[in-house]
């Protein structure tokens, strides 16, 4: 017989190896603080389109919102490898890629942005966006690329590319104004905390489904320029299935870096437990 133990690779990272599962409490309280939701010269590639199947767009909008069919979809890839202002040395501060679907839809009467689908390059922003707000977050590979002026990005699941996009950034600065009140208006997610599905009786709730609201600032803008040459588009997956929303025209595409932050509103209304049961399939995949 014949066994080798292989020789542990160097690490990559250039951050501390700790245990983490068995820090002194006062250091993980130390590392847990510097999980703040402040990025630092993030960069977010925006495209706004129109669907050609309206209703079936509604159909991924839990009630009580409403799709306001007549405003864009958006689609934002983001870039974020300055956490924190880059404070701390350990992993929490490496960054991160995240793409999201959103739509505008009305509340009450008024508007807002619901994430349809959100994907995260790391664990931790999955599971902080799940665990506190409810964020339909799931854990995404990335391939990214800006060559020049020149911008390219893939987002992909289980092996499977289901979001492309290119572009051009365009030299000289534009009116950010459009784009940073869209980012800025209340975004709402639909919160339900699960237990295990068993027997026939469906999901079991630890408590009311709840939608909660979340408000982004753009704190500082260095860069806004327009981009020419886009492509866009979904690919087919019965995993993420956001290909039924077929996009029918690109309306517009722009770059922004910017340092934002992002604050969650204390309130919240509780909503229906089997209303909302349909909706948890964007939380994990069909059986």
């Amino acid at each position: 017989m014949n066994y080798e133990i292989l020789k542990p690779k160097t690490n990559p990272t250039g951050f501390e190896i700790k245990p983490l599962y068995g820090l002194d409490p006062e250091e993980a309280r130390a590392m847990a603080a510097r999980v703040r939701w402040e990025l630092f010269d993030a960069e977010y590639y925006t495209y706004l389109f129109k669907t050609k199947n309206v209703d079936m767009v509604s159909r991924f909008i839990p009630p009580p919102l409403k799709f306001v069919a007549e405003m864009p979809l958006i689609n934002v890839c983001v870039q974020q490898l300055k956490l924190n202002d880059g404070e701390g040395n350990d992993g929490l501060n490496a960054g991160y890629l995240e793409n999201i679907l959103g739509a505008v839809v009305e509340y009450k009467g008024s508007i807002g942005l619901y994430p349809i689908s959100i994907l995260i390059e790391t664990d931790i922003g999955a599971i902080a966006g799940r665990e506190m707000i409810g964020t339909a977050k799931k854990v995404g590979q990335f391939e990214y690329g800006r060559e020049g002026n020149r911008f390219s990005w893939k987002t992909s699941r289980r092996g499977i590319p289901i979001i492309e996009a290119s572009g051009e950034v365009m030299p000289g600065e534009a009116d950010p104004s459009g784009v940073t009140s869209l980012l800025e208006q209340p975004t709402y997610h639909l919160h339900q905390v699960m237990g295990p599905l068993l027997g026939n009786e469906g999901p079991l709730y630890a408590y009311k489904p709840r939608l909660m609201k979340l408000w982004a600032q753009v704190d500082k803008i260095h860069s806004f320029q327009v981009m020419d040459n886009v492509s866009f588009g979904f690919n087919e997956s019965p995993f993420d299935p956001i290909c039924l929303m077929e996009p029918s025209e690109i309306l517009g595409a722009s770059y922004l870096k910017a340092n934002t932050s992002i604050r969650i509103d204390p309130e919240f209304e509780e909503l229906d437990a089997d209303e909302m049961t349909p909706f948890l399939f964007s939380k994990f995949d069909p059986l």
